[in-house]
């Protein structure tokens, strides 16, 4: 029930400042590569894959002053790892939330940007030696 109260106060924050701006609206798709490094108990270093996920949603860009954006949406997200037999696989729905400046660079721009997330889980698995665990 939090999350869900935060959803939608972000969303409603979006709505108000956007009421006299021009929003942006677009697609986002892509790929993630991650891999999980450590040591297990007895100290020796972890034998870890890359393994390769993916991500798709939609954004909004609100203009908040010149060159200045919030970037905000709402995606989809897998993420995991493999270790030797073990294998995780995760889903999330994420709303980030990133401050952007975006000045004119030549025939194009610079984009910087930072800030935070708000994920939820959404499903996930766990697989050890053949054994499948819905997470």
């Amino acid at each position: 029930m939090k999350i869900k109260s935060i959803i939608a106060i972000a969303v409603l924050a979006t709505a108000s400042i956007s009421a006299n701006a021009q929003v942006k609206f677009g697609l986002k798709a892509g790929v993630n590569f991650q891999n999980l490094n450590g040591k297990d108990i007895s100290g020796a270093a972890l034998a870890n894959h890359v393994v390769v996920r993916y991500h798709a949603g939609f954004t909004l860009d609100i203009p908040v002053a010149e060159d200045f954006y919030v970037q905000s949406g709402l995606l989809f997200k897998t993420k995991g790892a493999k270790i030797d037999q073990t294998k995780v696989n995760l889903s999330y729905i994420e709303l980030p939330i990133t401050f952007m400046y975006k000045p004119k660079l030549g025939e194009g721009h610079l984009i910087l940007g930072f800030g935070p997330y708000l994920a939820y889980g959404v499903g996930g698995k766990y697989s050890n030696d053949g054994n499948d665990y819905k997470v």
